[in-house]
């Protein structure tokens, strides 16, 4: 595989809270597998947000001796706001996106940027998921309702290890502004705005493993109401800014 991807340049955005006792590890297997083994042109751009632990010191460290952008705040703006200001500083033909957990095989990466040759998008799929029970019936409950508000149907909506041409990227996020429009449910909306918007997309399985360390710094329990209602009322927002985004540019 690295004979067909080596040389591509690819920006990898990582969005990051309180991930200092993973981070370092992930970014350098990502390097290590995917640009020392397998060729590629990778450059990171880690969007920390807010943490109140040693993350930033940590990839501020790393950033000396591999290619890293660090993005730094000391307010929490969000998962979805840390991805999309990720996106927004990527200069790569090729944009990456993935958590920066653990729980993704860096492999992966080099599987999307073969696979999306000949396509705008290439949307991972966790093949299998390996998240617990009660997480995997949210999402498949939350699909439901995705699958009312939008026409998109793809295996793994809300998988956030993706990779965008320069391209689709202009057409999703670079030239409008209102995006995210859902706080945390990023991947709901990106999935629903490539298929509303026409972008060609490839679907690709991805390896998913368990987190190694604590749970998800997101969704916690005492969240899910408001994360819940939030999404609703972005699935509904993004539906009409996908028409509006049709029609401006059919004019």
């Amino acid at each position: 595989m690295s004979s067909t991807v080596a040389g591509t340049r690819v920006d990898l955005v990582l969005p990051a809270h309180n991930e200092e006792h993973s981070i370092e590890g992930v970014i350098r297997d990502f390097y290590e597998i995917c640009a020392t083994k397998g060729g590629l042109d990778l450059h990171f751009i880690i969007s920390e947000d807010g943490s109140s632990d040693a993350t930033a010191a940590v990839i501020e460290a790393l950033a000396a001796e591999l290619p890293i952008t660090l993005i730094h705040t000391d307010y929490r703006k969000g998962y979805s706001r840390a991805v999309i200001d990720g996106m927004l500083a990527s200069t790569a033909p090729l944009v990456a996106t993935c958590d920066s957990d653990g729980q993704y095989d860096p492999a992966g990466l080099l599987d999307l940027v073969a696979a999306v040759d000949g396509h705008q998008v290439a949307f991972g799929y966790r093949n299998p998921r390996h998240d617990p029970p009660i997480r995997k019936v949210m999402s498949g409950a939350f699909k439901m309702a995705y699958e009312i508000f939008q026409s998109a149907r793809f295996k793994d909506p809300s998988c956030p290890f993706d990779l965008f041409s320069r391209e689709s990227l202009e057409v999703l996020v670079l030239n409008n502004p209102k995006v995210p429009l859902m706080p945390q449910g990023l991947w709901w909306e990106m999935s629903a705005r490539i298929v509303g918007m026409g972008l060609d997309v490839v679907e690709v399985p991805v390896a998913h493993r368990k987190r190694d360390e604590g749970g998800s710094v997101v969704y916690k329990p005492r969240k899910m109401p408001r994360i819940v209602a939030d999404n609703l009322f972005g699935l509904w927002l993004t539906k009409g800014d996908i028409e509006y985004q049709r029609a401006q540019r059919g004019r």
